[in-house]
């Protein structure tokens, strides 16, 4: 479940319900630790009632948090007035459609939202009580600093928060737990939650669950054997 790098679930909505609309088809997204792509989504438009048939459409994004936006690319329309092009993984951001004619000016607009994925590891899976686990991670940026990560247990069928740290350093955090009352072998089921802050251009995320096991101390073993 470890290693896979960041993964961004996008999700599309419509923010302007004029014609023409921009669609986004929902995917799953993942990128490696590099931020290197490896999967993209499609959005998807149509602009037949304006009969624009055959032209070419430009394409603009800018990341939410962000002023200006960048050129994406062009798109040509097909026999119905349909386009799509695909949007790299990446932040949440604004997206616009445009195409222009003369004087004429027709624009569409969505907006693409991506939970966050943060990467979760621990130091060692073995630990013992009295004995500090020490956890690391990361999350992607843009703005990926300052950001607040929550590590949490599973307890029953729901989650208990046992740390909170704000990333530093390119989006890293990294801190340490001391177990007290782990008087037998027990198996914690933890995760890495980032939660939604200003500033930070992703929905709030979950990493992969990630297991660690405690045995009890030394000095404890010792003394049931004794007794």
């Amino acid at each position: 479940m470890q290693g896979l790098g960041h993964r961004e679930r996008i999700q599309g909505r419509t923010l302007d319900p004029s014609v023409p609309r921009a669609c986004v088809a929902g995917r799953s997204l993942s990128i490696s630790s590099r931020g290197v792509p490896l999967l993209e989504s499609l959005v998807r438009g149509c602009w037949k009632r304006e009969r624009l048939v055959a032209r070419r459409i430009c394409q603009f994004s800018n990341v939410v948090t962000d002023e200006g936006r960048d050129f994406l690319g062009l798109a040509i329309t097909g026999r119905d007035g349909g386009y799509r092009f695909g949007i790299a993984p990446g932040p949440s951001r604004n997206l616009v459609v445009l195409y222009r004619s003369d004087h004429r000016e027709i624009r569409g607009q969505s907006k693409v939202e991506t939970v966050v994925h943060p990467t979760f590891y621990a130091k060692k899976k073995t630990v013992r009580n009295k004995q500090f686990g020490r956890f690391y991670g990361e999350i992607p940026g843009p703005h990926n600093d300052r950001v607040v990560v929550v590590l949490q247990a599973r307890r029953g069928k729901g989650w208990i928060a046992f740390r909170r740290y704000r990333t530093r350093g390119g989006g890293r955090f990294s801190l340490v737990y001391r177990f007290h009352n782990t008087t037998r072998p027990t198996k914690y089921v933890m995760r890495a939650q980032v939660r939604q802050t200003t500033g930070y251009p992703y929905l709030q995320g979950n990493s992969d669950r990630l297991v660690l096991r405690v045995l009890p101390s030394r000095r404890a073993v010792r003394s049931s054997a004794g007794g």
